[in-house]
C-alpha cells in the first residue's frame, strides 16, 4: 500500500477548511447547476457546460468579439480557515450568457442562485434575467445591491461593503406576485428585498456581467449558478440554498 497526504501548517494557526466538495452538495429540485471546475468548461467552443441539467443544451458562453473568461483557483480567509476555490473570473469586456427557457415548467417561477466574490465598487451588473426593459430583472451592485424589474427598483443595503462579502451568496428569487433578491455572507444574517410583479410569464434568458446597455464593467469570481424552476413552493427554500452554499464555500 502507497499512502500520501496533502497538510497545510501555517504559523498564524490558520488551517484549509475540510468543507463539502463542490460537487456533493446537495440542491434538492435544482433544474441545472454549474459549477466552477475546469472540465465543464470547453475553452474551443467557449462554453460553460452544467455539472447537471434537467434540460438540453444548458450551457454559458460568452459573445462573439468578448473576452473569454478564465479559471482560476482563489483563495481567502474566514476566520482562521483559509478557502481555495476555482472560480470563473469575469473583467471588463467580459460576459456570460445562457438560455434556460426549454424545459422548464413554468418561466414565470424561478430561482437562481449564485455564489462568487465581487471585486468592483463601481456600479454595474451582476445578473440580468431577460431581453427587455419591459420584460427582464437586473441585479447590479457597488457599496448596494440593486433589483430592479419592470415596475420598480428596490436597495438593499448590506451590513458590509459587497466587495467585502468574502463570498457573497445571492438567490434571485421570481413568481407573478413579487421578485425578490436575498443576500448574505452566510446563514445567521440573510438580507432581503423584493418588488411588487404582474407578469405571468418570463424570459430566462440569463446575462452575467451584462446590462441592458451591453456594458461589462463588474469585476468578480463566481464559484456557481443554479438554477431552480420554481421559486417558493419549491423543494428548498431561498435561505435552505444559501445554507447549501455556504456549506460548501463558507459562512461569516
Amino acid at each position: 500500500m502507497h499512502v500520501s497526504s496533502d497538510v497545510y501548517i501555517s504559523a498564524d494557526g490558520s488551517y484549509v477548511d475540510e468543507s463539502t466538495y463542490i460537487w456533493d452538495n446537495i440542491y434538492e429540485g435544482a433544474h441545472t447547476r454549474f459549477a466552477a471546475m475546469e472540465n465543464f468548461w470547453d475553452p474551443i467552443a467557449g462554453k460553460w457546460y452544467p455539472i447537471f441539467s434537467s434540460g438540453i443544451d444548458y450551457y454559458f458562453t460568452y459573445p462573439l468579439g468578448g473576452v473569454e473568461p478564465r479559471f482560476e483557483e482563489i483563495e481567502y480567509r474566514i476566520g482562521k480557515n483559509l478557502y481555495q476555490t476555482p472560480s470563473v473570473r469575469i473583467d471588463s469586456e467580459t460576459s456570460l450568457t445562457s438560455s434556460f427557457n426549454a424545459g422548464l415548467d413554468d418561466a414565470s417561477s424561478f430561482m437562481i442562485a449564485i455564489a462568487g466574490v465581487v471585486n468592483s465598487s463601481e456600479r454595474a451588473s451582476l445578473i440580468r434575467i431577460g431581453d427587455s426593459i419591459g420584460d427582464s430583472i437586473e441585479v447590479s451592485v457597488d457599496e448596494y445591491f440593486y433589483l430592479r424589474n419592470q415596475y420598480g427598483t428596490a436597495v438593499l443595503k448590506p451590513f458590509i461593503h459587497p466587495a467585502r462579502m468574502v463570498p457573497f451568496y445571492m438567490v434571485v428569487i421570481n413568481d407573478p406576485s413579487r421578485t425578490e433578491l436575498r443576500v448574505a455572507t452566510g446563514v445567521s444574517r440573510i438580507q432581503r428585498i423584493s418588488i411588487p410583479n404582474q407578469s405571468s410569464t418570463r424570459s430566462l434568458n440569463v446575462f452575467l456581467g451584462e446590462d441592458l446597455e451591453n456594458v461589462k464593467a463588474l469585476s468578480m469570481n463566481i464559484f456557481g449558478v443554479t438554477l431552480f424552476p420554481y421559486a417558493y413552493g419549491g423543494a428548498m427554500t431561498p435561505d435552505q440554498i444559501i445554507t447549501a452554499m455556504a456549506s460548501t464555500h463558507g459562512s461569516v
